[in-house]
């Protein structure tokens, strides 16, 4: 027969065996939480960069019109001004957008 001591021995083992799993249960929980935190939030940087894309042509569009329309008025020929306006602002943006893809791409490595 087994006695008390011996008893007590396994139960404490018991206890401290399944308490490990229980904690190690509990980190693995929140280690893939952490993962999918981590992922999420890359793929949120990457949607950002693709708007901010986006944004930099848009922006260099308007700019573009502002100013054509202010040199289309200058010239007495607002169709003109606009037209040339929009253009360059469209490759103003877009030169842009390059240069920051290229600066990025360079911290990158």
């Amino acid at each position: 027969m087994i006695d008390s001591a011996s008893l007590q021995i396994i139960a404490v083992f018991t206890v401290i065996v399944i308490a490990i799993l229980l904690i190690s249960l509990h980190l693995w929980k929140r280690l893939d939480k952490a993962e999918k935190y981590i992922e999420s939030s890359t793929e949120e940087k990457e949607n950002e960069n693709k708007n901010e894309e986006g944004n930099s042509i848009a922006l260099g569009l308007s700019f573009g019109m502002l100013y054509g329309l202010i040199f289309g008025v200058i010239i007495d020929n607002i169709s003109l001004g606009i037209a040339l306006g929009s253009s360059f602002g469209l490759i103003f943006g877009a030169l842009y957008e390059e240069n920051k893809r290229k600066k990025e791409d360079m911290k990158n490595r």
